[in-house]
């Protein structure tokens, strides 16, 4: 999360102001989220709505901190972000180095063969 912080710091350019507002607002989110999450009253379909809400409503508060240039920024590492975490889709081409020899490079196996 620090190291989320800085990153937004340097490539949104925040103010200190808007860092604050901004990490107050994700942490809200948050711990709606959690709630949410624990609440087993609601159906696999309602839970997914209500989050898509609540992140709607994040986006929202958003739009009010940032400006529309550092929003639009913001959801580009959001979405870089989200890219780095699934390298379990097929073949999204950013794995960092998750092939279990099921890809058709191999280009890094013979480097070490050759130095024998």
């Amino acid at each position: 999360m620090r190291q989320q912080r800085e990153t937004w710091m340097k490539e949104l350019n925040l103010t200190d102001d808007q860092m604050a507002k901004l990490r107050e607002a994700n942490r809200a989110q948050a711990d709606k989220l959690r709630a949410l999450r624990q609440d087993t009253s609601l159906s696999q379909e309602d839970r997914r709505k209500k989050m898509q809400e609540l992140r709607d409503a994040n986006a929202t508060a958003l739009k009010g901190i940032l400006s529309a240039e550092q929003f639009t920024k913001y959801t580009e590492l959001q979405t870089q972000r989200r890219e780095g975490r699934r390298p379990r889709g097929a073949g999204a081409g950013a794995g960092a180095g998750a092939g279990a020899g099921a890809g058709d490079s191999g280009g890094t196996s013979p480097a070490p063969k050759s130095g024998q």
